[in-house]
């Protein structure tokens, strides 16, 4: 499977992500996702998809994480108006792009919380 293909899910009652294999379906790109037994869209997770990317020491990044790059800490987003992967970090922001993947840091997901993975 091609790694932007893939994505993770965060359940937002357990915290914590969820098993994608056992009950719940991804139906689009927005996010959308239905949970076997239920007839409805469930507002019960977060879809997070994979950008693709990895970081320095091979670690897949997803939507929302918060890496490190040459212009310092960030956090990674799907740039609607470019269509891209971007990341942005205090006043500027910035494609994701193949010449930066040696130079990213993975320091956490968007739940972890902000000095988890600080060394």
């Amino acid at each position: 499977m091609n790694d932007r293909y893939k994505y993770r899910i965060w359940d937002k009652i357990a915290k914590k992500y969820a098993d994608i294999n056992y009950d719940i379906r991804l139906c689009s790109r927005t996010g959308k996702i239905f949970v076997n037994g239920l007839d409805e869209e469930s507002n019960l997770f977060d879809v997070e998809f994979c950008t693709g990317k990895k970081s320095k020491d091979k670690k897949l990044i997803f939507d929302g994480d918060r890496i490190n790059t040459s212009y310092g800490k960030a956090f990674v987003f799907w740039f609607e108006q470019r269509g891209a992967w971007g990341y942005e970090f205090a006043l500027d922001c910035g494609l994701l792009s193949d010449e930066l993947d040696s130079d990213i840091e993975w320091i956490g997901t968007i739940h972890d919380k902000e000095d988890k993975h600080v060394k």
